[in-house]
């Protein structure tokens, strides 16, 4: 399991997440065809040459909604759901997550989103 799949076991398996989003989470760009809100999409923004078995990538989660407070629940509940985790799922050995940083934006088309940044630490194998 990589880390961007760990991401998404992490959220398609949350329903304080699926509540909001139903299956609208998405690696990578949000598809053209998709128009309903709130969604999400996921990136590896950074992963970091550490020159040991240790990775520490960071991932943005950008939540979307139409509505401000939406935007705002939906990025606590994946924030929540991601933050602070020591665990393994299937053979992928969480040693720590962490939330960093989420700022709301209000993107042109009248979209609220707000980034939130997490960092992973695991070993590679």
């Amino acid at each position: 399991m990589t880390v961007t799949q760990y991401v998404a076991e992490k959220l398609n398996n949350s329903t304080a997440v699926t509540d909001f989003v139903s299956d609208r989470i998405y690696h990578g760009e949000i598809p053209e065809e998709e128009d309903t809100y709130p969604v999400i999409n996921y990136i590896k923004v950074s992963s970091p040459n550490l020159e040991t078995v240790w990775r520490r990538p960071r991932i943005q989660i950008s939540c979307r909604a139409l509505q401000a407070e939406q935007c705002e629940n939906l990025a606590n509940a994946v924030r929540k759901g991601m933050d602070d985790k020591i665990e393994t799922v299937g053979t992928f050995d969480m040693q720590y997550s962490y939330y960093e940083n989420n700022e709301m934006i209000l993107e042109g088309d009248g979209v609220y989103h707000i980034p939130v940044d997490i960092f992973f630490a695991y070993k590679s194998t």
